[in-house]
């Protein structure tokens, strides 16, 4: 009997002791199971998709201007047509904010022999049209704008007025089907003694395939450089108008007018001349200003840049009729010269239209024999 339990207890023990090994083999083997981890790639994943976001949140609004326009921004794209709008935005913003008192100087000593720059009137009248537009604008068109009067036009006139003018709002659009043509409009503040005034100028611009301006095209000012003469006219009497215009007419000898006027036979039919002329002689009426075109009353600044005459004027009458209260009597003393001759004077007599306005006309009656004397 104590055998036979003897046996047994033996069988159970070795039965234990072979559960308890392959126990051990079980956990053995998830031991050498590889443990599941998250990759650290999920979590880069996460970053690079919220930095990607961020990134989008900040340039998008770099794409528009304050009025989630895209028309003026060119920095983020900078394709041709981009880089064109950026370039025609500085040559308008050149214009339309002044005056720019450096060109009006360089303008006032155009015919000055010397200037303290050491060079010519003229030569620094050019080397500062060339140094400010240069980078925008073609070399041939800035000497076409030049002959045409239309840089810094504007910027003479507030500075003899005593206006200040800047750019509110720049649109520039690509012409549909001429990529190298661009219509622009600009707002125009301008201001004198506190008392605001508006205008919308509009044009168009033609690029070159080097990306500069190669062509300039004024369509409207909305009245701008009329309004300003018109304001700075107000309170003037009538024969301050009279005289500013005869101080024009003979006050200094005119090369760029003797350049639009030559080989004009009928001068209305030169536009460049005309709108030359409508801007240097604002105080006319269109009627008057017509009328002084078709006469040729605006020829002796020509004729003496053509002949290498100088001219400047001394005294100058403006008196009211006393029997025609819009009729003034006109007298001028003008002074001219010839490089190396003497000095000669004429006196110049005439009348002016004026009633209570623009100048209706101005006729010379005797000018003492001065254009005669001019052309030779």
């Amino acid at each position: 009997m104590n055998e036979i339990k003897h046996q047994l207890n033996a069988k159970i023990g070795e039965t234990s002791e072979r559960a308890i090994r392959v126990q051990q083999r079980v956990n053995f083997k998830k031991m050498q199971q590889p443990v599941r981890k998250i990759h650290w790639g999920y979590y880069a994943t996460i970053v690079a998709f919220i930095g990607v976001l961020a990134l989008c949140i900040n340039i998008i609004p770099s794409f528009l201007n304050e009025d989630g326009d895209l028309l003026n921004q060119t920095s983020v794209n900078p394709s041709p047509e981009n880089l064109n709008i950026e370039t025609i935005k500085k040559y308008l913003e050149i214009e339309y904010n002044g005056p720019d008192d450096e060109a009006v100087r360089v303008q006032n000593e155009m015919f000055d022999a010397t200037t303290d720059s050491g060079k010519t009137g003229v030569e620094q009248y050019k080397d500062y049209i060339n140094d400010t537009f240069s980078p925008y604008v073609e070399e041939e068109e800035i000497q076409e704008l030049i002959l045409k009067n239309l840089v810094f036009t504007y910027h003479y006139q507030a500075q003899e007025s005593g206006y200040t003018f800047k750019t509110d709002q720049i649109q520039i659009q690509q012409q549909e089907g001429f990529e190298r043509n661009y219509d622009y409009i600009v707002d125009v503040t301008f201001e004198k003694d506190g008392e605001k005034n508006f205008a919308t100028l509009s044009g168009f611009v033609t690029m070159s395939e080097k990306g500069k301006i190669s062509g300039v095209k004024s369509l409207s000012d909305s009245g701008f450089y009329q309004e300003m003469m018109r304001i700075s006219n107000v309170g003037r009497d009538n024969g301050a108008l009279a005289w500013g215009i005869l101080q024009e007419q003979f006050g200094r000898t005119d090369y760029k007018l003797n350049k639009l006027w030559s080989g004009s036979e009928n001068p209305m039919d030169n536009k460049p001349l005309v709108e030359y002329l409508s801007k240097i002689y604002s105080s006319f009426s269109k009627e008057g200003l017509e009328d002084f075109i078709a006469s040729f009353g605006f020829v002796y600044p020509a004729i003496a840049a053509e002949n290498g005459y100088e001219l400047s004027v001394g005294e100058i009458e403006v008196v009211q009729d006393e029997n025609e209260l819009t009729s003034y009597n006109t007298s001028i003393v003008v002074h001219y010269k010839k490089e190396g001759g003497e000095q000669k004077t004429a006196i110049v007599k005439g009348i002016a239209k004026i009633n209570d306005g623009p100048v209706e006309k101005i006729e010379i009656l005797n000018d003492g024999g001065l254009k005669e004397d001019l052309q030779k």
